[in-house]
């Protein structure tokens, strides 16, 4: 019931409504900025598990991990949405017992692994091929997330030839 909120943005309907501060011209309404997002097979699962995550009641973890917060979830929605080639599939996505969501994919000895604590709130570490690793945190700019995938469809001759 806490989460009737995060159940009315993830619902079967065509369309999902996310406020986001990374739309680029898009007309806002207030201070946040609304966008659709069409329903591919990939979305469809990360909403499902998003959704599934934030009804994880505090403790879940039998050690009093605290709940994802329903801002956490959507927020990690409307990145994934904003950083994520189709052409990956579905990320893994599992809780953290700080409260936040852990996004993992690994493709053709690549590996990016985003830590999200919150809205805003966000890490990541990015491992190529060749062991070389780049980590930070990301506040607002998501443009090196992007990257990241970017490169991973890239190193895949087979996605990178239907591209």
């Amino acid at each position: 019931m806490t989460n009737v909120f995060l159940r009315e943005q993830f619902t079967e309907s065509t369309q999902l409504r996310l406020r986001t501060p990374f739309a680029q011209n898009v007309p806002s309404s207030g201070n946040a900025s609304w966008i659709s997002m069409s329903r591919p097979e990939w979305l469809r699962r990360v909403r499902t598990r998003l959704s599934t995550l934030a009804e994880l009641p505090a403790g879940w973890d039998g050690y009093n991990a605290p709940k994802i917060s329903v801002e956490t979830a959507l927020f990690a929605a409307q990145v994934l949405q904003d950083i994520w080639p189709q052409r990956l599939g579905a990320p893994e996505i599992g809780a953290m017992s700080s409260g936040g969501l852990m996004i993992e994919a690994a493709r053709n000895g690549y590996e990016l692994t985003i830590e999200i604590q919150g809205p805003y709130s966000t890490s990541y570490l990015f491992s190529k091929p060749d062991g070389d690793d780049v980590e930070g945190t990301i506040a607002a700019d998501i443009g090196p997330l992007r990257q990241f995938t970017g490169e991973m469809v890239a190193a895949d001759p087979v996605v990178a030839l239907v591209a």
